[in-house]
């Protein structure tokens, strides 16, 4: 959420000071091609999580960073 809120605040900063959106511009391409790489790779599963066990909901979220992904 932060990293998106800077996003917003240099595009808009851009807008104000030069009459452009091109920092969003940019962002929104960058963005776009590590959806696409990220959509197109293979799905790992999440493994060796427990829900209920003490740290589950940290080892989902540390697996889940890395692009695996709860197949359930």
């Amino acid at each position: 959420l932060s990293e998106v809120i800077d996003r917003l605040t240099a595009a808009r900063d851009e807008l104000r000071d030069h009459g452009t959106t091109e920092v969003l511009i940019d962002a929104g391409y960058r963005a776009r091609h590590a959806y696409e790489a990220m959509a197109n790779a293979p799905r790992v599963a999440i493994t060796d999580v427990e829900p209920g066990v003490a740290g589950w909901q940290a080892e989902m979220r540390r697996q889940a960073h890395r692009g695996s992904v709860w197949l359930g």
